[in-house]
């Protein structure tokens, strides 16, 4: 176990959405900075590159979707090490 940074979020859909689908993520149960990291309004997805959300050992990371007609969500994060010098 490391520490870590989340530092993208991808999302897309089996389904075009009506309307903006927010994601949100949350750590220990807690949102994270901007409540909604990334609206999404299309079912080809979009990505957010310019995150440094950092992560300790043992911390548990949900991803809430939030949408009128999101159909099979598939959501990623992408995530580096960090590294103390």
């Amino acid at each position: 176990e490391r520490n870590m940074a989340i530092t993208a979020l991808t999302a897309n859909f089996q389904q075009a959405n009506s309307g903006t689908t927010n994601i949100q993520i949350r750590i220990n149960g807690t949102p994270v900075g901007s409540a909604d990291y990334l609206n999404v309004v299309t079912a080809t997805g979009e990505t957010r590159t310019d995150l440094n959300v950092p992560l300790v050992a043992n911390d548990v990371v949900a991803v809430y979707v939030a949408g009128s007609s999101c159909k099979e969500p598939v959501v990623k994060l992408t995530t580096a090490y960090s590294v103390s010098l």
